[in-house]
């Protein structure tokens, strides 16, 4: 029944993973649908902007940045079989004389997901993009 069950997860989870396939080349094809729009049309669906350079010519740079931070914890705690002073909180899942604490090298790692695009503005149209960083997908 449980290998099964791993079957059963192991099949959706692929399934899943196929079906929603974000990558750098859609977000590549919706930034083409950009050019030639109006700059009003892009700021009304993107917001506002994190950045705006006017260049000497007139045209601009209008820029977006995106910053997501995502932390996976850790499933290592280390033993403490002290008594803990002050307001600390323990990770305690057993009825027994168990506390494990954990420290700030073993609470897992964070990942930072990063997508900047820029949009190159002449005579009030999009005209050119580009995009850096390590989240700049579309699906």
């Amino acid at each position: 029944m449980k290998h099964s069950f791993i079957k059963t997860l192991c099949a959706f989870g692929l399934g899943f993973y196929l079906c929603s396939c974000a990558s750098t080349q859609k977000y590549d094809q919706m930034l083409n649908t950009w050019i030639g729009k109006p700059e009003s049309a892009l700021l009304k669906t993107w917001g506002t902007p994190s950045a705006r350079k006017i260049n000497a010519d007139g045209s601009q740079v209008i820029t977006f940045t995106q910053v997501q931070t995502l932390t996976v914890p850790s499933e290592f705690y280390l033993y403490n079989p002290y008594p803990l002073e002050g307001n600390v909180s323990v990770y305690a899942p057993f009825d027994g004389d168990y506390a494990f604490t954990p420290y700030a090298q073993n609470l897992g790692i964070s990942q930072e997901y990063i997508c900047q695009t820029s949009f190159y503005i002449q005579n009030n149209v999009v005209a050119g993009w580009k995009w850096k960083g390590n989240n700049c997908l579309a699906e």
